[in-house]
């Protein structure tokens, strides 16, 4: 809306409040002899008091319903999110084991993006609170960078770490089951 536009409605509503008086002043209230809550409305007239207290249900129903509506619209597109991060992730580790022709490869990566996944929100968690238990002087958003930024790097190394962690397993397993056929 333009400038111009603002002042011709803001214009036209002045003029228009000005011709109505009656919308202009306050209106005494000799009906109600001086009296204007709403326990004194409930006195004077019990069927306005019925319509007001429906009015009030109303729009509590109407913001819980607002309140609960967004909600779960929030719940929808997080968990949106989360789902096409996890294909996401998914099809990347299964693209550098096609790649690479090697499915522990690929595995590999899964369990890497996985855990540096995980790690962004557990560092960004972390260097908040440990700027909030000691007084880090740095701004908010620069914790949050460096908390991401550590938090996926020891993400990843720890994603390497358990992937060899299931090798060293795997194989194990697989030589204690080579020397038991035999």
């Amino acid at each position: 809306m333009t400038v111009k536009k603002l002042c011709i409605l803001l214009f036209f509503f002045l003029f228009t409040y000005s011709y109505f008086p009656a919308f202009a002043q306050v209106v005494d209230s000799v009906d109600y002899k001086g009296r204007a809550g709403v326990m004194d409305v409930a006195d004077e007239d019990p069927g306005l008091f019925i319509v007001m207290m429906f009015m009030l249900v109303g729009a509590i129903l109407v913001f819980f319903l607002l309140f609960v509506f967004s909600a779960l619209l929030a719940l929808a597109a997080f968990l949106s999110s989360a789902v096409f991060i996890g294909a996401g992730i998914f099809t990347t580790s299964a693209f550098i084991g096609w790649y690479n022709k090697s499915f522990s490869e690929g595995f590999k990566w899964l369990c890497m993006l996985i855990f540096g996944f995980f790690g962004l929100g557990a560092g960004a968690f972390v260097c908040w609170l440990l700027s909030w238990i000691w007084p880090i002087y740095f701004t908010f958003s620069e914790i949050i960078y460096w908390g991401l930024g550590i938090g996926a790097v020891s993400g990843g190394a720890s994603g390497w770490v358990v992937y060899k962690m299931i090798r060293l397993v795997l194989d194990f397993v697989k030589r204690k089951y080579q020397s038991s056929s035999n």
